[in-house]
């Protein structure tokens, strides 16, 4: 009996995941509610405060060492710009669809 207890699987706790897969930032900004909803979210003291911790430790302030090879560079630089945009998205929320910021378009021109 303790060594089926021992030698058990552990099954992983599952975290709750409440995202809804047909909400996309442009039907959250078409939607009013939702839009005064992310205004007083914004607007609250704590989230101020939670907001000034992301901007003061955003990873564009970290020193890049010397010497680090490109392939570091380019994982750094690709970080940091998923890190801009996704605060540059979560403030976007508030605003109507026109004030919002566009999507970012990929261009592979060799121009």
């Amino acid at each position: 009996m303790i060594f089926d207890r021992l030698f058990q699987k552990k099954t992983k706790k599952q975290i709750p995941y409440y995202a809804n897969s047909d909400m996309t930032s442009i039907k959250w900004r078409a939607n009013s509610e939702q839009r005064n909803m992310a205004a007083r979210l914004f607007s609250s003291p704590e989230f101020q405060s939670i907001w000034s911790i992301m901007i003061q430790e955003r990873p564009s302030k970290n020193p890049i060492p010397l010497g680090v090879s490109t392939d570091v560079l380019a994982q750094q630089a690709s970080f940091v710009a998923g890190y801009e945009y996704a605060l540059e998205k979560l403030q976007s929320l508030s605003h109507e669809n026109d004030q919002a910021l566009k999507d970012p378009e990929m261009n592979f021109s060799e121009d």
